[in-house]
């Protein structure tokens, strides 16, 4: 919560499967939800987020295409 409101990120990503987890740990404390865009990725992107997910719980939401859209 940033001065009594509330704050969601959208973080979108393209094969970022190694740069993924950095981007998730650095976030401010005050952003109260993470949505993630997977756009067809074809590494383990969306593998690396879920993980992420179950580790900070219903923090972190993946949403997924399954064809890239740029």
């Amino acid at each position: 919560m940033f001065k009594g409101c509330r704050v969601g990120v959208v973080v979108p990503a393209y094969n970022e499967e190694r740069q993924i987890d950095s981007v998730l740990a650095t976030m401010p404390d005050f952003v109260d939800r993470i949505f993630v865009v997977d756009d067809g990725s074809s590494d383990e992107t969306a593998n690396r987020v879920n993980i992420l997910a179950k580790k900070r719980g219903s923090h972190v939401e993946l949403i997924q295409h399954q064809a890239r859209r740029g």
